[in-house]
């Protein structure tokens, strides 16, 4: 190799094998447009870290993401991983001891794009997070807001009863005093 000619491969292109499955849910997800660009780039560096991977700089990732929505990046090595409404059986499970004249059962396996190696891809769960937090915080908000408006409300009673008060005892001393004089 000459060091003159050397020419750095870009680093989607340098991925080894085992890193696909996170390279193609990741692809799906932005393809899709159902999460956020942070969202993905999180998913995909903890995937690629569950493996050992070092992750992309985030502009690195930003320009494969553009590439994506531009249609100028293909799915890593692959067609797009189809739905299960879509799906049609890949494969027959049959079991062994009944036999296969015996009329086995299709059994459908379908990759969901999800990573074989992380549990759950951190954006599929980020709007119902999100969604829960929301509400928690939206509900927690109106009880204050109710008990803040219930306290103000007693608050004004309370002082405009005071003022009452004090106007009564004012209008009641001036027309004793005037009554004294008059008497």
């Amino acid at each position: 190799m000459n060091i003159t000619n050397f020419k750095e491969q870009p680093y989607f292109d340098s991925l080894p094998r085992y890193a696909l499955p996170a390279l193609q849910s990741a692809f799906d997800k932005a393809e899709t447009n159902g999460f956020s660009a942070l969202a993905i780039y999180n998913g995909l560096c903890r995937d690629l870290g569950e493996v050992g991977i070092e992750k992309p700089k985030q502009q690195v990732f930003n320009a494969w993401l553009d590439g994506i929505h531009k249609k100028t990046v293909v799915r890593p090595s692959g067609a797009r991983i189809i739905d299960e409404e879509e799906a049609k059986p890949l494969c027959a499970e049959v079991d062994m001891a009944s036999g296969p004249d015996q009329g086995a059962e299709a059994v459908m396996r379908i990759d969901d794009g999800k990573p074989f190696f992380t549990p759950v891809f951190p954006a599929d769960d980020i709007g119902d997070q999100y969604r829960k937090i929301l509400e928690t915080a939206t509900r927690k908000a109106h009880e204050l807001r109710d008990a803040a408006i219930d306290d103000i409300v007693d608050d004004i009673h309370d002082e405009a009863r005071k003022v009452a008060q004090q106007i009564v005892a004012a209008v009641l001393r001036d027309l004793l005093a005037e009554m004294e004089r008059a008497a």
